[in-house]
């Protein structure tokens, strides 16, 4: 019996030191040898992993512990400077475990955005894109100030943001760095020249169109990204048909390689079926044995399918794509901006459609709330904002699409605020009016932008404001506004307990979110926020709003949603429908997966708000005409979608 008991804690003790051993080994001992002179000077890294060249851009070696681990290869296969190192667009492959697959633009060897790449033997993705900034405010790139101001030129530039994208998310990403800029703003540095350095469509022109939305008006036809070739302007009156061709045209013909080297995943990561091309044996310099290279692990497809492509008779490509501005939050820095708005970017694959460009206005930190939001509404952001609106259309861009999250909001409705004498601001003055506002052309129509969607997302804007002046203010640019909210949103209610108890105190605020009941209020109330009370975006109903409609009304007619029928679950009579905004209100509250207790930034990791926001700014449909939303009452929809928990 004791010689039981002494085996089993002999075994005991040499089961923990080998552990124990292990764990030093891997953590302490093999970590040192990797730094250490005695690898680098006398062993050599190369015949400790016993590395071989065994053709152009193609290297074996052993794995993780020299010789007694399994045969790697490694492979670069694209465009090459006059050096001969990667610089263009190749993909790069590296079948051991922790090895990286990378497919994307190089410059004089090194990976640089836009790019995408996983973990051969996990299968972990990440993404690289390319994002313009235009900042303006006399914050730096990485911090912004405690008071927040703008007086300082503008600054533009361009800058690559990394993301994770699929699998093990990693605490480092989003990261974002500067490629370009910031440089002042001046006649020979713009926001066009950040544009035409986007790099964002790989492998495919932007001509090579694979699906073609066309939007019918009251103002005429629209094809995106085409111009009508008799007149060039984006849409026209007198189409009676669209035409459109499909070609099929062979990329080797057309510049292209004719081959394309992808990397074949291990079966546990991804399951493919692809057609592999035997490789014969190499023999390698300096070893007896042959070795196999990349037989099960790679493979080199010999013949691409053709490439197909949409072409539009009587419509010209526009070489051009369309804008999407940014206006980040409240307290988020440049640098902390670009990582939010490149994760959204980086899910989806909006970067083939528009020119990503973020607004940084004077955004504050924590303790200086109040300063933040009087800085959004200033003149110097409106003029900033005009600038950066003029060097679109300088550079040709016509169709320009905005979005903001929590109090960006502030700034994209400040520039849009008409003035004393109630004309149209100058930044409005540069679109065109909307199909419901328009009296026949207007002055240098061909000239103008065309707001094709405002997307305000968890919006941080008192309510009364908005429904007495900004809704109107934006409306009349723009036929497509759309509203992501949430009733538990935590942050918006902080907001609304700050903005009350300052505005019980008499401190002053922006011009734009003053409303006329709340300047004669006296007594302490929460300030109701738009991303908050998504379900009172309505016209109030009073006697002198019955008089403005009986003397315009036109244009309240088309300030009110009619996109579906109203619904009265009421018998009394005296029930009547309300006259709820010309909006798209998408309700988020019951979302419960990638939705954080803050339930104020879902934007940019929520697959559902990612799918339906890629959706809307791809097609511009209305949010009963896309695919993911169901509607609920008013002018409110929500997404269709099971809570986290519910499986079958």
């Amino acid at each position: 019996e004791y010689e039981d008991y002494y085996k089993i804690y002999v075994f005991l003790i040499l089961a923990q030191v080998f552990t124990v051993a292990i764990y030093l080994m891997n953590n302490f001992f093999y970590p040192w040898f990797l730094k250490s002179r005695l690898l680098k000077e006398e062993v050599g890294v190369g015949r400790f992993w016993r590395i071989r060249a065994v053709s152009d851009w193609t290297v074996v070696y052993d794995g993780k512990y020299g010789r007694f681990s399994k045969r790697h290869s490694c492979r670069y296969d694209g465009e090459t400077n006059d050096a001969g190192v990667p610089h263009g667009y190749g993909r790069w492959m590296d079948d051991a475990y922790n090895g990286e697959v990378l497919t994307g633009m190089w410059e004089d060897g090194k990976p640089i955005a836009p790019y995408s790449s996983r973990q051969y033997g996990t299968g972990d993705t990440f993404c690289a894109v390319t994002i313009a900034y235009f900042m303006a405010t006399d914050d730096e790139f990485e911090k912004s100030k405690f008071y927040p101001t703008g007086d300082s030129a503008a600054r533009c530039g361009v800058a690559s943001v990394e993301c994770s994208i699929y699998g093990s998310f990693y605490s480092h990403l989003p990261r974002a760095n500067k490629i370009y800029g910031p440089h002042t703003v001046s006649e020979e540095i713009s926001i066009a020249d950040c544009c035409d350095r986007l790099i964002c469509n790989l492998g495919r022109k932007l001509e090579d169109r694979t699906s073609v939305t066309i939007h019918a008006n009251d103002t005429g036809v629209q094809v995106d990204g085409h111009v009508d070739e008799g007149t060039g302007l984006p849409f026209s009156e007198d189409v009676n048909e669209i035409v459109i061709k499909v070609r099929k045209d062979d990329p080797a013909q057309d510049g292209g390689t004719g081959t394309n080297f992808l990397p074949l995943a291990p079966e546990h990561a991804y399951n493919v079926s692809v057609f592999k091309t035997p490789i014969d044996l190499v023999h390698l310099e300096g070893n007896n044995e042959s070795e196999a290279l990349v037989q099960e692990d790679a493979l080199h497809m010999e013949s691409s399918p053709k490439l197909t492509r949409l072409e539009v008779l009587n419509w010209v490509s526009d070489k051009r794509k369309e804008a999407l501005i940014f206006f980040p939050g409240f307290n988020s820095p440049t640098k902390k901006s670009l990582a939010a708005f490149g994760q959204f970017m980086a899910m989806t694959k909006l970067s083939a459609y528009v020119y990503p460009i973020l607004f940084e206005w004077p955004v504050g930190q924590v303790l200086s709330y109040r300063h933040s939001s009087q800085a959004a509404g200033a003149s110097h952001t409106r003029e900033k904002f005009l600038q950066l609106i003029k060097g679109l259309a300088d550079a040709g861009i016509r169709h320009v699409q905005l979005m903001s999250h929590s109090m960006g909001v502030q700034p994209l409705l400040n520039v849009f605020e008409d003035k004393v004498d109630g004309s149209r601001s100058d930044v409005s003055q540069l679109f065109r009016l909307s199909s419901s506002f328009r009296t026949g052309l207007q002055d240098d129509e061909d000239k103008l932008l065309i707001c094709k969607n405002i997307i305000m997302l968890n919006p941080d804007f008192p309510l009364e404001a908005f429904v007495e002046r900004a809704f109107l203010s934006i409306r009349q640019i723009c036929n497509n506004i759309t509203v992501l909210g949430d009733k538990r949103d935590q942050a918006l209610f902080s907001s609304s307990f700050i903005n009350g108890f300052c505005n019980w105190l008499g401190h002053d605020k922006a011009d734009v979110l003053k409303s006329r009941e709340e300047e004669e209020r006296t007594e302490f109330q929460l300030v109701l926020t738009v991303g908050r009370s998504i379900d009172l975006l309505y016209f109030p109903e009073s006697g002198k709003r019955e008089e403005e409609e009986e003397s315009n009304s036109t244009v309240d007619k088309s300030l009110i949603f009619s996109e579906v029928p109203p619904i009265i679950l009421s018998q009394q009579e005296e029930v009547e429908p309300r006259n709820w905004l010309d909006i798209d209100v998408i309700d988020t509250t019951l979302l419960d997966t990638n939705v954080n207790d803050l339930r104020h930034s879902a934007f940019n990791i929520n697959p559902f708000v990612l799918n339906d926001l890629q959706e809307l700014i791809i097609t511009g449909r209305r949010a009963a005409r896309r695919s993911m939303l169901i509607y609920r009452q008013g002018n409110t929809f929500s997404y269709c979608q099971a809570p986290s928990h519910v499986a079958f």
